[in-house]
């Protein structure tokens, strides 16, 4: 039971990393280098 959740927190971690990767930070649209978070303080 331990190793599905290992392997479920794992895949989500890559897939969330992968998403931002390519989608440039997720919500924070073009810039890639920035986190998703960023564009709100500005």
């Amino acid at each position: 039971m331990k190793l599905f959740i290992a392997l479920l927190i794992g895949s989500i971690l890559v897939i969330g990393a992968g998403q931002s990767a390519h989608a440039g930070g997720g919500s924070s649209g073009g810039s890639g280098n920035q986190p998703p978070h960023g564009n709100k303080d500005r």
